[in-house]
């Protein structure tokens, strides 16, 4: 079965203390995942593990981040 999007959720994040725009960018991800209600999966039942999450992040000093590591929390959400 082709993929379809069905959610698009923005999220945002900041790291005003230290200034580490790495986890600045892991708590918008982290934002973004738990504003999305997705109660209709179980609905349709479809398995939420099969759930495949694409993020897109839009950095205003994107060397200054490291986006591999922003990756973890998709993951590991539930």
């Amino acid at each position: 079965m082709a993929a379809k999007r069905i959610i698009l959720e923005m999220g945002s994040g900041n790291d005003l203390h230290g200034g580490d725009y790495t986890k600045a960018a892991i708590r918008a991800v982290q934002d973004a995942l738990h504003h999305s209600s997705l109660t209709f999966l179980r609905s349709f039942g479809l398995d939420s593990k099969e759930m495949r999450v694409e993020v897109t992040m839009a950095r205003s000093s994107p060397k200054k981040s490291t986006p591999r590591r922003s990756r973890r929390p998709c993951h590991t959400a539930r």
